[in-house]
């Protein structure tokens, strides 16, 4: 390696020139890895999103059902026993 005061050759412009072109098509890489990370963890989100928006919505309608029927039994119940008429 040189020291700070030796003029720079042609060799060793060529050669940070290639290290700096190196370095820019590195970061366009990772640039490229990080956008495509993202838009499948974006998507990923959102599917499990959705997924418990299903099953959120699909508990509620058994607990209803669940109401309903109960609420159907113990009207039977009582008419069967006679706590109410009609």
């Amino acid at each position: 390696m040189k020291d700070d005061v030796t003029p720079a050759t042609k060799g060793d412009l060529r050669e940070l020139e290639r290290a700096l072109k190196r370095d820019l098509v590195y970061r366009s890489e990772l640039q490229e890895m990080e956008t495509r990370i993202l838009r499948h963890f974006d998507l990923t989100v959102e599917k499990i999103r959705h997924d418990l928006l299903g099953v959120n919505r699909d508990e509620l309608e058994v607990m209803k059902d669940r109401q309903e029927n109960h609420e159907q039994r113990i009207t039977t119940l009582e008419r069967s026993t006679g706590l109410v008429t009609n």
